[in-house]
């Protein structure tokens, strides 16, 4: 199980590197879709690009992990899909 302290950490470095890249006004939505690609490979296929309006290709699985959300074990990387 992951600290969700780290992972916090990571994302809040993600969305500094995009403030600071060519669109510094994307949308939250925008951030949690570059997000996926840190989730899992079936975050970044061609149909959820389709669904999301957005596509994204797989980094890593940085965020492909179980932390505790509200006292209970959380998927993260299906939790950041979600959005």
């Amino acid at each position: 199980m992951a600290e969700l302290e780290s992972i916090l950490k990571f994302i809040e470095t993600i969305e500094i590197e995009t403030s600071e890249q060519a669109n510094p006004d994307q949308s939250t939505h925008e951030i949690a879709n570059r997000l996926c690609g840190y989730t899992k490979p079936d975050y970044t296929t061609r149909g959820w690009a389709m669904a999301t309006g957005y596509p994204q290709s797989f980094i890593d699985g940085t965020l492909n992990q179980t932390v505790v959300l509200v006292g209970e074990l959380t998927d993260f990387g299906h939790f950041i899909a979600s959005f």
